[in-house]
């Protein structure tokens, strides 16, 4: 089930919210203003993020008080009984952000009490971060912002995909090289490279997105298995072991 179908949203305090496409089971979610939107991006775009939702509204009971807590993005992600299941985050000094910030940001706030509901069955399922514009504005943030359409757009039975993939798993090649690849076996070169932002944004294929996606990325055939640890992940790497 989405996230959506369990929680109310607050909607974004802004005249003109920013629409973005997330590729995940709630949909499509806004922000209140650029910075925002490139967090849920960033976040949409990892592999590790299952599911994901802005401003979500939390009644929780902490040290017998009823509080609201509004953080500004929910994700469900791959866990272990060592990782967290859910990532609570609020922005550090957002321009125009809807939150106001308590001493303990509501972010904090809703993991404790997401975990302590959570203790006897899951004690890691909840952590959280306060994310300053630093962290969200990567090369991976601008990778996603560039490629978030390909996630999740591709036909199974495309002869170019299944080129593609071939061409990978026969040996690793840059960005430049799989276009041309694909052109010599008579695909246009828009659809050529089209189809390489697919197997490198779909999994298709390995590579650094941690570094601008660009002719000269080197694309290699895949592990052989997905590892949802967080540090694995080039977005979550940054302070997963870090609070």
């Amino acid at each position: 089930m989405a996230l959506a179908d369990h929680l109310t949203q607050r909607p974004a305090q802004t005249d003109v919210p920013i629409n973005i496409t997330t590729r995940r089971p709630s949909g499509p979610q806004t922000a209140a203003n650029r910075l925002e939107a490139d967090l849920v991006t960033a976040l949409s775009f990892s592999p590790y993020v299952l599911d994901i939702v802005t401003r979500p509204v939390l009644a929780e009971t902490i040290d017998g008080r009823d509080l609201v807590l509004v953080p500004a993005v929910l994700v469900h992600v791959y866990g272990s009984r060592t990782a967290p299941l859910y990532w609570f985050f609020d922005i550090d000094r957002a321009p125009g952000s809807d939150l106001t910030y308590a001493v303990v940001p509501a972010a904090d706030r809703a993991a404790a009490a997401w975990r302590a509901k959570h203790a006897t069955t899951h004690p890691f399922s909840a952590d959280s971060r306060i994310i300053s514009e630093r962290e969200i504005r990567t090369p991976y943030t601008e990778n996603a912002t560039r490629l978030i359409a390909r996630l999740r757009a591709y036909d199974d039975d495309d002869p170019a995909l299944a080129a593609a993939i071939q061409f990978v798993t026969d040996a690793p090649r840059s960005v430049q090289e799989l276009v041309s690849c694909l052109q010599e076996q008579g695909f246009s070169p828009d659809k050529a490279r089209e189809t390489v932002e697919i197997i490198a944004v779909n999994g298709f294929a390995d590579c650094d997105f941690s570094q601008p996606f660009a002719d000269a990325t080197i694309l290699s055939k895949p592990r052989r298995s997905f590892d949802p640890r967080p540090e694995h992940d080039p977005f979550f790497s940054q302070f997963a072991r870090v609070k």
